[in-house]
């Protein structure tokens, strides 16, 4: 159709505005945290919200920059192996990996003027990966709702004429076509490779024909498997000032900015139709990529109380977050026309681009307390807590995130995190660390909760430390198969070690 070509030409000079929706999923991925920093602060669990001194403290209390003593420079690379089991109808697939990291660097300077009631005015950075996303899993089972469901959802309603190919035109452009249409999108784009696989047929032959019903046949579960395949990080770099004044209060001020780069490859494979069925196996492949930045800040006070007691508080802002999304599809169709076996691969070849659209990441708070024991030893504890529920998403069309922000408003809660260190100095040289980390549930309907044991060693060498850390995590989730009809649930039991090693140099 001449239209089609002639409308596609001109929104192609801009982008792909399809109407793509995110998912509960999305939210996940961006609300968890690493945990994971120098080794130190790591061995004693993040405990350090009252103690600072620690690069990776000054992300969690401005404040901390103001306790460093000596300009220093440190670097960390952590080593990291997990191990997932995954479970899906029954079934128990376990994967492991490993992988390598650049975890962390810092740098702060120390102005020091004993005539001021401001007698410390401190300047540092730090960068650290606030997330990591690389993970590897495959779900393998059985169900009775099969993937020919999926399509045939997006196919009622949409017209024959929009999935069919006419004279001259190839997979490739119509699927760019139907992707570029504010009318049509993603969802016909999905009808568009069902239809073309094989896998729903229209109840009439006529263009105006918005009606159909499946191509597959099964009286047994199908056979299911999914691969997940992601990788990528949230990088979280804070510039921070911070004072000390009148020898009691360290103060802080944190200025922070993120980077986020997500990529993600899920592959669904499903058999096990009947022996009639025109349908015999079909394999999706989905190809995501994300691109974010993002800038909060942080204000923190430490209070020195009597009796070596260390009293701190620091407020972290929202995090406004600003997306731009990529992805990419291909379909093999294995069927039979007239009794004769075919396979089919529908790989339109074309990456779709979706228009920016914001997230809000709701503030927290953190409380802490720590006590010193005459240079001997440190014992520290940590409270923070975050209103999940209180995420926004958004972008410029009104309303269009109204059902998201509803289903995390109505399935989140507050999420709260408790952190307990301890540190025992052997010899003025070799200092000995544990901790222990919690972080509650934040989602009602499951446990998506996280725990840590942490020990560690730290060298002290005169004028530069090395400090080794080793955590032990365990957390659960729950993921769905697609966000959408075919949406069955798999739980995910995480074992996460992560070996940490920095080098700290005063200057």
């Amino acid at each position: 159709m001449i239209y089609k070509k002639f409308f596609f030409f001109f929104l192609l000079l801009f982008y792909t505005a399809l109407s793509y929706s995110q998912y509960f999923e999305d939210l996940k991925r961006y609300v968890d945290e690493n945990y994971s920093g120098t080794a130190r602060y790591n061995s004693m669990g993040g405990a350090f919200g009252s103690l600072g001194g620690e690069f990776s403290s000054i992300s969690d209390n401005p404040a901390s920059g103001a306790v460093f003593n000596y300009t220093q420079i440190g670097f960390s690379l952590k080593l990291n192996t997990k191990k997932n089991s995954v479970f899906y109808n029954n079934t128990n697939t376990m994967n492991e990996f490993n992988d390598f990291d650049f975890n962390q660097f810092g740098i702060v300077f120390v102005l020091n003027n004993d005539s001021s009631s401001w007698s410390k005015l401190n300047f540092s950075f730090n960068y650290q990966l606030q997330n990591i996303y690389n993970d590897k899993f495959s779900a393998k089972g059985s169900s009775n709702i099969g993937i020919d469901n999926y399509f045939l959802n997006y196919a009622q309603g949409i017209e024959l004429s929009n999935l069919r190919l006419n004279d001259n035109e190839n997979i490739s452009g119509l699927y760019q076509f139907l992707g570029s249409s504010p009318n049509l999108g993603f969802g016909a784009q999905q009808a568009f490779l069902g239809y073309q696989g094989y896998i729903v047929n229209p109840t009439s032959n006529t263009d105006n024909n918005n009606v159909y019903f499946s191509n597959a046949k099964y009286s047994d579960n199908l056979n299911q498997e999914l691969y997940l395949n992601s990788s990528g990080d949230n990088k979280k770099s804070s510039f921070n000032v911070s004072g000390f004044y009148k020898n009691k209060f360290y103060v802080g001020l944190n200025i922070n900015s993120y980077e986020i780069n997500f990529s993600e490859t899920r592959e669904f494979i499903e058999n096990n139709y009947d022996f009639e069925s025109n349908v015999r196996s079909l394999q999706l492949r989905n190809d995501l990529k994300t691109f974010g930045k993002g800038t909060s800040i942080q204000i923190g006070l430490i209070a020195l109380l009597k009796n070596n007691f260390r009293l701190g508080i620091s407020y972290h802002s929202p995090i406004w977050y600003k997306f731009f999304e990529e992805s990419s599809q291909y379909l093999i169709s294995s069927h039979k026309i007239d009794e004769i076996f075919y396979e089919d691969t529908i790989d339109p070849n074309t990456i779709n681009v979706y228009p920016e659209y914001k997230l809000s990441i709701p503030s927290k708070l953190s409380a802490s307390i720590s006590y010193v024991f005459n240079k001997k030893g440190i014992i520290s504890f940590e409270f923070t807590s975050q209103n999940i529920s209180s995420t926004n998403f958004s972008n410029n069309i009104s309303n269009s995130f109204t059902d998201l922000n509803n289903e995390v408003n109505i399935s989140s809660k507050t999420k709260t995190t408790i952190k307990t260190g301890l540190e025992y100095r052997l010899y003025d040289s070799i200092s000995l660390r544990g901790g222990f980390f919690n972080q509650s549930s934040y989602v009602k309907s499951y446990d998506n909760g996280l725990s840590a044991l942490s020990f560690g060693i730290g060298f002290n060498f005169g004028y530069s430390f090395l400090d080794i850390s080793i955590q032990k995590f365990n957390s659960k989730d729950s993921k769905k198969i697609f966000n959408s009809v075919l949406n069955n649930n798999f739980s995910i039991k995480k074992e996460i070690t992560k070996v940490v090693a920095t080098y700290i140099i005063n200057l």
